[in-house]
This record gives C-alpha cells, structure tokens and sequence, in this order.
C-alpha cells in the first residue's frame, strides 16, 4: 500500500514539474525577443498557461489584443484575423509548425521529452536574433 500511495504522489510531483518548465520556459522565450518591456501573450494550450504574477507578460484574453502567440491549434485563429504579418506565434503542434510558414517555432513534447525549435527564415523576416546558446534550436 506504502509503495502505490508513493507512485502517486511521484506522478503528481513529475506533473507538476513538467508545468513549471512549460511556464517558465514561455517566460524565457518571451524574455528574449523582448527584455525590455511587459508585452501581451495570448496562450490557448491549457498546458501553457500560467495562473503565477509575472512581470515578463500579462496574459491576453484575447487573441486580437496580444503581441506573442502561443498557439495549440492555429487552424482555430486563421479566420478571426488574430495575426498581422509580423506576428510572433509559437505553436504547441508540430505539425502546425510544419504547416504554417509564419509559425516562428514550436514547443512541443516527444517520446517525453520536452522540445524546442525555431525557424531561421522566420528569425530572419523579422530581424530577430537569438543569444547563442539557442543556436542549436534553430532549423
């Protein structure tokens, strides 16, 4: 009994774990394509979402009214008129990213790993310029 009451609490912990670097790894990226100023961030994936006070955004609750994009099903967005040609959008499908070509990267699980990946031609057409220690995340 002592052991399945202890798995439990293992999985719990793992869990929520697992949302704490999904939170804190959105704050990072949003930190640095903007280190100087609180933007807006619109996240539809509840697994993204973050209920913690930060001062590196503010949650939009809207799609119209955000500047970053963090997007489990872009397909949903296309038609609402959510993203200018600029947009920053990151999705949390790797297929969307495949799909979409303004997709600026993709968070996304795989085989139980967490995984990170950023379009260089994207980077480029909005002049963005990662640190170098991103480098390997770029395709």
């Amino acid at each position: 009994m002592k052991k399945i009451i202890l798995f439990f609490i293992s999985i719990v912990i793992l869990e929520a774990s697992s949302s704490n670097i999904q939170t804190d790894l959105v704050g990072t990226i949003v930190k640095i394509f903007f280190p100087e100023e609180t933007i807006s961030v619109f996240i539809d994936d509840e697994n993204y979402q973050t209920t913690k006070k930060t001062t590196i955004f503010n949650l939009s609750s809207t799609c119209q009214d955000a500047t970053f994009y963090i997007i489990k099903n872009i397909d949903n967005y296309i038609n609402n008129h959510c993203f200018n040609q600029n947009a920053y959008i990151l999705t949390t499908n790797y297929q969307d990213y495949k799909k979409h070509k303004n997709v600026l990267g993709a968070i996304f699980w795989q085989k139980g790993r967490l995984n990170l990946i950023f379009r260089k031609k994207r980077l480029d057409e909005l002049y963005l310029h990662l640190p170098n220690k991103y480098n390997k995340y770029i395709e």
